[in-house]
């Protein structure tokens, strides 16, 4: 049932753009995700849209998530930033996974992700939430 609320989530909130608004919600002299520690863990969500709805239907169900956007890392790998980190997972942890294109246009200087390639897309990102039961 958890997969499912997460999946429908992120569904939601790639089509309404609040998952692409949160995911370019960089901070580049920070070196971090706007609203989030530069380490550690943290109780809650950040002040956005995407936030916003993680609260509303996970937090309100006494649910921890983490969420991880993944992106080639420009070497034929992948990097991973943390987004939101509650925690370490527990055993009966679930996750969903949504993939997004972010286009040239859109992208902040100092971006953590590279260009990955010379047309108008800019690069694919993958964000997984991974949720567990406090």
């Amino acid at each position: 049932q958890q997969e499912a609320t997460i999946e429908g989530l992120l569904a939601v909130s790639a089509t309404d753009g609040s998952l692409e608004s949160a995911v370019l919600d960089w901070n580049a002299t920070r070196g971090t995700f706007e609203g989030a520690p530069e380490s550690d863990t943290y109780a809650s969500a950040p002040d956005h849209e995407f936030g916003d709805a993680l609260s509303g239907t996970l937090s309100s169900r006494q649910i921890a998530f983490n969420v991880l956007v993944q992106y080639p890392d420009g070497d034929g790998g992948t990097d991973t930033e943390p987004m939101i980190r509650m925690g370490e997972p527990s055993d009966n942890a679930v996750s969903a996974t949504r993939s997004i294109g972010l286009y040239d246009d859109d992208v902040p200087t100092g971006f953590y992700a590279p260009d990955i390639d010379d047309s108008k897309l800019y690069t694919v990102v993958e964000v997984e939430v991974v949720a567990w039961r406090k």
